[in-house]
């Protein structure tokens, strides 16, 4: 649910609930949020790199260098 919430309708309470829990799926939608939603870039930065992940790392690395 909390994915289909992420993908439909995110918000900063719905990524802050997903990234408690979030599997490499939500790991990548967050990172699409990062990078298409303005309004929700931060929200969704800051949960993935909160996480103790591999790839969610790698996203950040990769928005960030993409933003220089």
């Amino acid at each position: 649910m909390l994915s289909r919430l992420l993908r439909d309708q995110p918000s900063p309470t719905v990524i802050q609930a997903v990234a408690a829990v979030a599997d490499d799926a939500c790991i990548v939608l967050l990172g699409r949020i990062a990078r298409t939603r303005p309004d929700l870039a931060d929200d969704a930065l800051e949960a993935l790199r909160d996480m103790e992940n591999d790839r969610a790392a790698a996203i950040v690395a990769a928005i960030e260098r993409d933003a220089t």
